[in-house]
């Protein structure tokens, strides 16, 4: 025989259950959520810090440019020389390269950090449909029961 406290006790439950359910979906986008926007974050620390590293690259190559026309003038050859432009091009197009090649590489670990931070908030979205669902077929499991039970009578 079946009495009213069963039933209520199972009522209690399962909406209880339903409660954490749903409560654990939402705390685990909050967490997802969180994972997000530190990805996007370090996205854009990667990228400040590629241009502090050209801003580097660049301050270094005028040194470098500086102690190459001081060699050309210590060895008496005139700076309009040709042989003293085709260097001077020759170090403007690596100094440009190794730039391009910190902005490309601080670009590629940005995007591999904002896909990331987009995975993580996408599965933040399923982590709580998640609990939601899970929440709502406890219900309706619960009911059941309590159907179940109450055909018991």
């Amino acid at each position: 025989m079946t009495t009213p406290v069963a039933i209520g006790f199972l009522a209690v439950s399962s909406v209880v259950s339903a409660a954490g359910g749903a409560a654990a979906g939402k705390a685990n986008q909050k967490i997802a959520e969180q994972n997000a926007k530190i990805g996007r974050l370090q996205a854009a620390d990667v990228i400040r810090r590629g241009e502090e590293e050209t801003s580097l690259i660049r301050k270094q190559s005028q040194l470098i440019k500086g102690e190459q026309t001081a060699a050309f003038a210590g060895q008496g050859i005139t700076l309009d020389s040709d042989i003293v432009e085709a260097i001077s091009i020759n170090t403007d197009l690596e100094i440009e390269n190794e730039v391009a090649t910190v902005r490309n590489n601080a670009a590629k670990q940005a995007w591999g950090l904002r896909v990331g931070a987009k995975q993580d908030s996408f599965q933040g979205q399923i982590a709580r449909r998640q609990g939601i669902s899970g929440a709502a077929g406890t219900l309706l499991g619960g009911a059941a029961d309590i159907a179940v039970v109450g055909s018991r009578k």
